[in-house]
């Protein structure tokens, strides 16, 4: 069994940032005759060199790179880890980080009102992150919870928090204003506002509810559901969204029409079962009745965040 601790990462990772064995002897807190001696004996127990060096400069082999990557990801894993063994079991953890999609929506709100009302003494930050960034930082620590879509990974539990209908959001001289209902074939001959991929999913499920008719997208791409209701303002834009954003942007000039078949979105709860402690989920599981501790969505054959969306 190889017996590469996590005091011999921090020397790699030093080495392999400075570039320099003096200058990562200071960084590492260490001598640099016994730092270079440190690196050469993991290099030795490998069995692969992890730094070309000369009179001039040190230089990381492609698996000096690999091991300091791979060691500053275990280096924060542990110290989440560790932080979060001895967080369990209290009734106040230090602090919650929770990424939404959209802070401004009813779901989100209500979760972090719940939250801040459950744990008065202990940091509720909210942040929202680019979706690229939340599986990563759900791995790592850095995130409690992730409120939104639903995510696929062997280390994250996912479940469902709630579900709310969707509607279509139009002006109310809009052509379809006059139809009781609206259907996949009506919307294909009107633009559909569209909202950056960065934030959300949520274009695929238009797409899926479309299919396989094509959206036709707006021009302008909106960064999140709130300033995508303003686009229905010319009259011939339609933007398909959650129930609430609809009466949320409810005016004397918009209107909302059902879908036919009926559609329906799902917000989904994420975390790490190391990081988010049983009184953080106890205290969702209050305040949306379909949260539960059913089997998670983890699986090992794909990492991809999915659209929290179904069919009734």
């Amino acid at each position: 069994m190889l017996n590469v601790t996590l005091r011999d990462l921090e020397y790699v990772i030093a080495v392999e940032s400075e570039r320099n064995f003096t200058r990562a002897a200071t960084l590492a807190h260490i001598a640099q005759p016994a730092l270079s001696q440190a690196i050469r004996r993991i290099e030795g127990q490998l069995g692969v060199q992890l730094f070309e060096r000369t009179s001039r400069q040190v230089t990381p082999t492609p698996a000096g790179h690999l091991l300091a990557a791979d060691g500053r990801r275990m280096l924060r894993e542990m110290n989440a880890t560790v932080e979060a063994v001895k967080q369990l079991g209290t009734q106040n953890p230090k602090s919650i980080r929770v990424h939404v999609s959209e802070p401004s929506l009813q779901v989100p709100r209500r979760a972090l009102i719940a939250l801040r009302n459950a744990f008065p003494d202990t940091t509720i930050e909210q942040t929202t992150l680019p979706q690229t960034q939340v599986l990563d930082q759900l791995r790592s620590g850095a995130l409690t919870l992730a409120i939104g879509e639903a995510y696929r990974d062997p280390a994250i539990r996912t479940t469902p928090l709630t579900e709310e209908s969707v509607v279509a959001l139009l002006h109310h001289t809009h052509p379809l204003a006059t139809r009781a209902t609206v259907n996949p074939e009506d919307l294909a001959s009107y633009p559909l506002a569209s909202i950056d991929s960065t934030l959300s999913g949520w274009d695929r499920l238009v797409e899926r509810f479309l299919a396989p008719t094509r959206p036709n997208w707006s021009r302008s791409k909106a960064f999140g559901a709130a300033s995508a209701a303003d686009l229905v303002d010319d009259t011939q834009t339609v933007l398909i969204c959650l129930e609430s954003i609809a009466h949320d942007h409810h005016a004397r000039h918009r209107t909302s029409r059902s879908l036919t078949p009926p559609l329906s979105a799902r917000w989904y709860v994420s975390w790490r079962p190391q990081i988010a402690g049983r009184a953080t989920l106890d205290t969702l599981r209050a305040t949306f009745a379909r949260l539960d501790d059913g089997p998670t969505l983890a699986g090992s054959d794909s990492n991809r965040a999915i659209p929290g969306c179904e069919r009734r």
